[in-house]
């Protein structure tokens, strides 16, 4: 694990992101090796970045690809106005 997140903060953060993302996943009925499949990665890896063991920049991609709304929004909160709608 990289330094940075073993702040207790940023591990907190991280952790809550990564079983958010999971929940998306699984309410898609998408599995871990279909993520794995579409990163380029490992299933192991995707677990990984699930339990806030792994920050894989390529995985958060994906995600933020798929369900990036609904991510952003229980990062931050609902947004009252979207930019350029």
């Amino acid at each position: 694990m990289k330094d940075y997140i073993t702040s207790p903060k940023r591990r907190r953060t991280l952790l809550k992101i990564a079983r958010y993302c999971a929940y998306l996943r699984r309410s898609a009925g998408i599995t871990q090796e279909e993520v794995a499949n579409a990163v380029g990665c490992s299933k192991s890896n995707v677990s990984a970045f699930e339990h806030g063991q792994n920050d894989s920049a390529t995985i958060y991609q994906w995600y933020l690809d798929r369900d990036g709304e609904a991510l952003l929004d229980y990062m931050y909160g609902p947004r009252v106005a979207k930019p350029f709608d």
